[in-house]
């Protein structure tokens, strides 16, 4: 079949394009999980030796290259992903998995020593307060 013959609706093609860029992040992801990193609460190890490494990117590249194709076939638009969009969600994100770490938050797991209160809500109104200045930063 040739190109000028395939035509889609646009809800298809929204749904493809979704679905094309959520299998791209996760490629990504997979990439990201080939590089040894720290956090405070990880630590990433790959575990791979260097020849399963390159065939995982080498796969990487090949499944990159079809979507590409389909892309480029069936006309589908590219996605601008807004820098400032992705980080206002991620502060959300924060900002309520921050309020569930508040003291009167964590009494539904029980009793709570009024020392661990003391020292964590003042701590977490730090973070708060720093994650907002960041979301501000974006405007």
């Amino acid at each position: 079949m040739k190109k000028e013959e395939l035509h889609l609706e646009e809800a298809h093609k929204r749904g493809l394009t979704s679905a094309l860029l959520y299998i791209e992040e996760l490629l990504s992801e997979i990439e990201s999980a080939l590089h040894n990193k720290k956090g405070v609460f990880f630590e990433s190890i790959n575990n791979l030796n260097s020849s399963q490494n390159e065939k995982i990117k080498y796969k990487k590249k090949e499944m990159l290259q079809e979507i590409e194709k389909i892309k480029e076939t069936l006309q589908l638009e590219k996605k601008e992903i807004i820098s400032s969009h992705t980080i206002s969600s991620r502060c959300v994100a924060i900002w309520e998995t921050l309020c569930d770490m508040e003291s009167q938050k964590l009494k539904r797991y029980g009793t709570l020593q009024k020392e661990i209160s003391d020292y964590l809500d003042p701590i977490i109104k730090n973070l708060k307060k720093y994650n907002e200045e960041i979301l501000d930063s974006t405007k």
